[in-house]
């Protein structure tokens, strides 16, 4: 009886195993084929930091191009990327511009990224800029990799000293006080440290396991996007999962479109497909996307990445602005991507009267069309372009049409320009600077709004074509009048001394009196202030 129950339970023990092991079997098939559908993809890498701090300066020494020559004013105003091969190891690079102006640009660059490498200028240390982009860092967990550029100019050690204490103090600890974050001393220009970069890259990259399986569905996140006469609408995209390939159709909540083709970022080579973490730019789009835009190749309502106001609503804020002063000044800007004229816009917030509002009738992408001279000349409106060459006849209609347009290829000389418009549009003001002080001797004629008389200067000098107010019995008249000519020894003259006697011409409504004294000043312009 016990040997039956022993036998029993055993047999059953072994059933039970079998069928566990049977289950752990499947179970383990079925994860090995899973994995069989992972594959690595290429790290996101994205480059931040204060403005002219070096960042496409390093990456030009990388890429061994010259981007950094080819920027418009030596700063960088779009983002930039492109894949390269360090070693054999595919790495995607994103550039974002430092200007204050393009923070929406490091932002959406900062969430797409895998890792972060913080640029900073070891001659300059930590700028506002640089706190920005360490918050961004810190608050999305970025695995962040430290440059400080610039390091065969600096000439104090205490500086970098400073440097890595105020990293600490701002959340980022390096590795040499028992942190996470590596620094990397390196030279744009020479070179040092870039060898140690990439290495660097490519270990914290592998630490990371970034894989992505090949059955994922097509998803693509829009950098920059832009409107041509030539190609039309055009996007740069970033791919984060799945394959596109020439032909697909690709939708996102305001854009779609067939893609007709496909090029390489870096080298603008032709492609039929592309995979995870590759920038590519396409063609074949109906509308120019925002950048933050999500593509996939279904219809979705997911719209950006980012929850950036939308452009409309960023000029209802700098229109609302100043809305109760008793001036308005019309502007239509046109640009080249969305994403440089979100910066403008965002710019442009930060320029407050009370005297004059800035009232920004139009923004949009693309060369100016004749709807925009049309609006401008019917609102009397200035037009204003970033990086958009304007054909000669659209240059010549605006002039003949007495429109003011103006071209800038650097942002912050555009709101230069658009402040002292706004200046010229106010009233003029002057100051008097006192010039003397001349009698009135004789009265020798009397014209329609005017007399000519003989006096002697008192004191001081006296100009041709400066200003003058009477003053009878010690009262001063008001009223301003002009020295329309100005004689001495029967000679016209630019200007009499003290002592002297002389014969005016002189125009206004008062008609001077003999032992009238005139107190002469002229009027110097004064600039206005918003």
């Amino acid at each position: 009886m016990g040997k039956t129950i022993l036998w029993t339970l055993s047999f059953y023990f072994v059933m039970v195993f079998n069928y566990e092991g049977f289950g752990f079997q499947i179970l383990f098939s079925k994860t090995m084929k899973n994995n069989s559908h992972q594959i690595k993809r290429p790290p996101v890498v994205t480059l931040l930091g204060h403005i002219d701090h070096g960042k496409t300066s390093l990456l030009d020494k990388i890429f061994l191009t010259h981007i950094a020559k080819k920027e418009i004013g030596g700063i960088t105003q779009n983002i930039h990327a492109c894949q390269i091969k360090y070693e054999g190891y595919p790495i995607t690079f994103i550039d974002t511009p430092g200007h204050q102006a393009f923070s929406a640009m490091r932002s959406r660059g900062a969430q797409i990224t895998d890792i972060a490498i913080l640029v900073i200028a070891a001659t300059e240390g930590i700028k506002e800029q640089t706190k920005e982009c360490i918050k961004m860092i810190v608050e999305n967990q970025i695995p962040t990799i430290v440059v400080l550029n610039k390091i065969d100019l600096l000439k104090d050690q205490f500086l970098l000293e400073k440097i890595k204490k105020e990293l600490s103090k701002y959340g980022l600890i390096i590795e040499e006080w028992g942190g996470k974050t590596p620094l990397i001393k390196a030279s744009a220009q020479s070179g040092e440290g870039i060898k140690d970069l990439l290495e660097i890259i490519i270990l914290l990259a592998e630490t990371l396991e970034l894989k992505t399986d090949k059955k994922n569905k097509f998803s693509a996140v829009v950098l920059e996007s832009e409107l041509s006469a030539q190609e039309g609408h055009s996007a740069i995209l970033l791919i984060q999962s799945g394959f596109l390939k020439t032909g697909d159709k690709i939708f996102s909540a305001n854009s779609q479109g067939k893609i007709k083709a496909i090029f390489e970022t870096f080298s603008m080579k032709k492609i039929t497909k592309a995979g995870p973490s590759l920038p590519i730019r396409v063609l074949g789009l109906k509308q120019s996307p925002a950048p933050g835009t999500i593509f996939s190749h279904k219809k979705i309502l997911a719209n950006s990445l980012t929850s950036d106001t939308k452009i409309d609503t960023l000029i209802q804020q700098v229109n609302q602005a100043n809305i109760n002063a008793p001036q308005k000044f019309n502007l239509i800007l046109k640009a080249q991507t969305p994403g440089s004229l979100e910066a403008i816009i965002n710019h442009l917030a930060s320029i407050h009267s009370q005297k004059i509002t800035l009232n920004i009738l139009d923004a949009s992408i693309g060369q100016i069309n004749k709807n925009d001279i049309s609006k401008a000349q019917l609102t009397k409106s200035a037009i204003f372009t970033f990086k958009i060459k304007t054909s000669t006849e659209k240059m010549k209609e605006a002039r003949d049409k007495k429109i003011n347009l103006q071209a800038f290829d650097i942002i912050f000389q555009l709101k230069d320009a658009l402040i002292q418009e706004l200046k010229n549009a106010l009233p003029n003001k002057f100051e008097e600077i006192a010039l003397g002080k001349i009698k009135v001797l004789a009265l020798f004629e009397t014209e329609k709004n005017g007399q000519i008389i003989g006096s002697k200067v008192l004191n001081g000098e006296i100009k041709k074509g400066s200003y003058f107010k009477v003053n009878r019995n010690q009262t001063l008249l008001p009223e301003e009048m002009k020295i329309i000519n100005l004689e001495h020894n029967k000679k016209t003259q630019n200007k009499v001394q003290t002592g002297l006697e002389c014969g005016l011409k002189i125009e206004g409504k008062i008609t001077v009196k003999q032992g009238d004294i005139l107190e002469c000043f002229e009027k110097k312009s004064k600039e206005n202030e918003l």
